[in-house]
């Protein structure tokens, strides 16, 4: 019997997170990865997931102080400096409301009848028992954690609610009325809107009144009235009063809910995943979302994107599809499969490329190693392709792609609010269910590297930097929102729009809306023609650094100082045996070959993944690349005016502190500092051998690094290797200090 590869039934546990944010320590930048694994730990699991990744730790989620002894931890024994302990990094605790708070503080119909129904998480989170009962709760389990150094993360109500409805309490009544004087609504019936078709008087603009009670309500619901905001913070202060300030709290999925910053309350990041159906180039729109999500204001909210290691059987087979219809040559009760390396590698390069501070993944045991006690099956390259990844990529380069930064936007791209609770609009973190989430991916594939909006980042001057705004599903906005988008136009920015927006608003350029096929390859054909046109129409008026010849390669475009980092990946893909079989999923890769023309003479380009220099050419103004990429090969370019010179170390005089500081400086021909972000290995030995402090992988910022080397009696012999053209230079410093005076 043929069946899917990578299948197994049961569902994939693990996951596995890699810091890319920078720890500042002195102004040096460190990068490490994480792996979790859920369920069970055996004195030979973290071996086995050790050659995933570089460093292992194993809790339950459900992790408690006895529960983290009983699989091997001890407090005490890891203050102590305990070998095993010492290898495992960080752990993940989840803490859940307590399931008997449904009958307790059940949601209520408006007719005051307990709402029934098979939600996981259907109880009023805002009723203050329940806050009090969740809060005991988290405060317990901290305390019990506290003393593990392990742990590190804590995990609040993953994946609980999605699954709540608006309520018709006494108490969600009464929370509404005191915030706004006024009575919920009677056109109000679910949490995702009221269709603006069904209320009389609607104004024939669609332009709604800021204050509109409608809009009043669902804003509030969604940043408290719901209570989870609250549930949220709960948890996030029971780890800040525990003195645990090394804890990360954070909510996923953040993204199920509409587009609206501060709905995840004060939690430290915001955590989301994504799959890699139809495109594992969409998981890019996903951490687009999250870094508009994570923006409230002047607060800013640390970001983790995960890529699920598996795929459903449901999400590659045709709808409607009965199992005993299905393929007969398939293994039916298979639910679960692998996704492969091409699949893997692409949504790897469509994260790293954006300004997230962690990425993640999750389903490990799908891709463990044969000798594994927890039965898994998969694609037998997928492992090894992750490990590549984290061990040749990220290890080297992570902490420089954490201090680039993105070019200031061209075209703005909004997601509305407004549109979304009048007119049913949002994908809640799922990028592939409407036309919107494709109009978006017709921007990225043809190198419009656009900034999704939300109506607060409007209305905060989002605007401004921009020449275009890209206005989809926009059924209906807000006043304040509508007023200054008119104004942009006015002062010469150009609309584009589908045929749905507002009347009140009249585009400069209609985009009209595209039938979206259940086929993958004719989806993303038509995805690509319509970017295509649009670009065309724009190219007259907006300035587009970035041209490829063949939009199978996605690019990305960050910056340092004098460095212009452009992020490949090759996107062609075909229908496969396995996920493809139907026509659903694009799942093996193709190779692929592509010129990309990026404006401004350049004076160099080196390849990153490589550490070399690559051919190009100048012409018209513009740095032509010939490039070919292996089947869902990624890489990054760095193009610099002047070629990479020497590469310099110096030790500076020793302080008072008793450090000796060295510094590393990257150079032009001419000998003038490069102000740009390079990856450098520092390697730091006594003359015994042993490896000094500050041993690995940094980054320099303006083309500069120091590192506060402490003195070793007999000194210290410190080599220093950029990775960019290889160059390296070495030194030895002595021990002697300045005496305090």
């Amino acid at each position: 019997m043929l069946a899917f590869r990578g299948a197994q039934r049961t569902k994939p546990q693990g996951t596995l997170i890699v810091k890319l944010h920078p720890l500042i320590i002195l102004a040096v930048a460190t990068f490490s990865t994480v792996v979790v694994s859920v369920e069970q730990r055996t004195p030979a699991e973290p071996r086995r997931i050790q050659s995933i990744g570089p460093s292992v730790t194993a809790l339950s989620w459900q992790g408690t102080g006895e529960r983290m002894r009983a699989m091997g931890f001890d407090a005490s024994a890891y203050q102590d400096g305990n070998e095993a302990e010492r290898d495992a990094l960080d752990a993940i605790a989840r803490a859940s409301p307590a399931s008997s708070l449904g009958k307790r503080f059940p949601e209520m119909n408006r007719d005051g009848t307990p709402r029934r129904g098979k939600g996981k998480s259907r109880f009023v989170a805002l009723a203050p028992e329940a806050q009090e009962s969740f809060a005991a709760r988290v405060a317990e389990t901290v305390g019990r954690l506290a003393p593990f150094r392990v742990w590190k993360y804590l995990n609040i109500a993953p994946e609980k609610r999605p699954h709540g409805e608006v309520s018709f309490d006494p108490v969600t009544r009464q929370a509404w009325r005191k915030a706004s004087g006024l009575d919920i609504p009677e056109a109000i019936l679910q949490k995702t809107g009221v269709d603006y078709r069904a209320l009389a008087g609607f104004p024939e603009t669609r332009i709604v009144v800021d204050q509109h009670p409608i809009l009043a309500f669902y804003r509030w619901l969604w940043r408290e009235g719901d209570g989870w905001p609250c549930i949220y913070n709960a948890a996030h202060r029971a780890v800040r009063t525990s003195g645990r300030e090394d804890v990360t709290s954070y909510v996923a999925p953040a993204l199920r809910v509409p587009s609206l910053p501060g709905a995840n309350g004060d939690v430290d990041a915001l955590f989301h995943w994504g799959y890699i159906h139809p495109d594992p180039t969409r998981i890019g729109k996903c951490a687009d979302e999250l870094l508009a999500m994570a923006h409230d204001g002047n607060r800013k909210q640390r970001t983790i994107m995960m890529t699920q290691l598996f795929t459903k059987r449901s999400y590659v087979t045709p709808k409607g599809m009965a199992a005993e219809a299905a393929d007969a040559s398939l293994d039916l009760s298979d639910s679960y499969f692998t996704i492969t390396p091409e699949q893997l590698e692409i949504a790897f390069w469509s994260k790293v490329s954006r300004p997230l501070d962690h990425i993640a993944y999750n389903g490990l045991r799908n891709i463990m190693p044969e000798d594994c006690t927890v039965p898994a099956a998969g694609d037998k390259s997928t492992p090894g392709r992750l490990r590549d990844l984290l061990t040749t990529i990220l290890k080297p380069l992570g902490s420089t792609f954490a201090v680039l930064e993105d070019p200031p936007p061209r075209v703005g791209f909004l997601q509305s609010f407004t549109a979304e609770m009048f007119a049913g609009r949002g994908s809640y973190g799922w990028p592939f269910r409407n036309w919107q989430d494709d109009a978006y991916m017709a921007l990225l594939y043809n190198s419009i590297q656009p900034r999704i909006l939300y109506d607060d980042i409007v209305l905060a001057g989002g605007l401004v930097e921009l020449d275009a705004i890209v206005l989809v599903h926009c059924d209906v906005l807000s006043a304040g929102v509508a007023e200054k988008i008119l104004a942009f136009q006015k002062r010469g920015g150009i609309v584009v729009a589908d045929e749905h927006l507002a009347p009140g608003i009249q585009p400069n350029i209609l985009w009209k809306t595209e039938p979206i096929s259940e086929k993958a390859a004719k989806r993303k054909e038509t995805v690509i023609r319509k970017g295509k046109e649009l670009r065309e129409q724009l190219e007259p008026r907006v300035r587009f650094p970035i041209a490829v010849s063949n939009p199978d390669l996605v690019a990305r475009l960050r910056l340092s100082g004098a460095g212009r980092y452009l992020f490949l990946v090759n996107d062609a893909r075909r229908s496969g045996n396995t996920q493809g079989r139907y026509g659903l999923v694009l799942e093996d890769g193709l190779p692929l070959q592509a010129t990309v023309h990026i404006q401004g003479n350049t004076g160099a380009v080196y390849d990153l993944r490589r550490g070399k220099a690559i051919p190009f050419r100048n012409e018209q103004n513009c740095a032509v690349i010939d490039l070919d990429f292996a089947p869902g090969e990624g890489t990054v370019l760095l193009l610099l005016d002047q070629p990479v010179g020497p590469l310099k170390l110096h030790a500076e005089p020793t302080t008072t502190s008793g450090s000796l500081p060295i510094r590393v400086s990257v150079h032009d021909e001419q000998g003038n500092i490069l102000p740009a972000a390079f990856p450098v290995f520092v390697e730091v030995s006594t003359p015994s051998g042993h490896v000094g402090e500050f041993t690995g992988w940094h980054t320099t910022r303006d083309g500069t690094l120091t590192l506060p080397i402490a003195p070793v009696h007999g000194g210290q012999r410190v080599k220093v290797r950029e990775g960019v053209s290889g160059k390296s230079v070495s030194l030895s410093v002595n021990s002697r200090t300045k005496t305090k005076r």
